[in-house]
């Protein structure tokens, strides 16, 4: 079986910057052009099951696809984005000048416990565990819509990338990374096959 990850459209603060998180921001005009774009780029494939982000840029974006094949979606809280409390809504200049010291912790410490905000070792435990499961109990072609760094905590797991060069690539909105899951005596093997394609944008 082959899954689909896909990282939601463009919000207003994608282009101004701000960590987004858990905050239920919008797509903007690009974002939903963008998921149309997407919609008509996974006609060449054969999905049979979409799972999202339950936050609203997600759920535009797969109901985008979802409406282009005439699938349901299921919404799952934990393909939700990294939790990160008091910064979001800040951007990277503001968050450096007015929480230096938390964020030095965080960047550095990839099991930080920092209230309200979800260390890098969390999420990808949590993506991670969240992708195994939708795969454990799927048989066919799954698309998933989430966020990126969701995407790229997971990526980094599965392609043994250690943390701290996870801001070596890039997951783009509606770039889409394909996944192959192979399953031998219920253990399930996995093959990053595409990462971040952007060809339909």
């Amino acid at each position: 079986m082959k899954i689909y990850l896909v990282r939601h459209g463009q919000t207003a603060w994608n282009v101004a910057g701000r960590w987004q998180g858990t905050t239920d921001i919008p797509l903007d005009e690009t974002g939903l052009a963008q998921a149309a774009k997407l919609a008509q780029k996974m006609t060449q494939y054969k999905i049979e099951k979409i799972y999202s982000s339950p936050l609203v840029r997600a759920k535009v974006t797969a109901q985008a696809v979802a409406d282009k094949f005439n699938l349901p979606i299921t919404y799952e809280r934990e393909l939700e984005e990294i939790r990160l409390g008091p910064i979001e809504g800040l951007t990277h200049a503001e968050i450096a000048e007015n929480h230096a010291d938390m964020f030095k912790l965080w960047e550095t410490t990839h099991d930080a416990d920092i209230a309200g905000v979800e260390s890098n070792n969390s999420l990808q435990k949590r993506a991670f565990d969240t992708f195994d499961a939708i795969c454990e109990k799927e048989d066919t072609d799954i698309l998933v819509v989430t966020h990126g760094a969701w995407i790229n905590r997971l990526i980094c797991k599965l392609l043994h990338i250690p943390l701290e060069h996870r801001m070596r690539w890039h997951t783009s909105n509606v770039g889409l990374s394909i996944v192959n899951c192979i399953k031998k005596d219920n253990v399930r093997e996995y093959t990053v096959v595409t990462v971040n394609d952007e060809s339909h944008l």
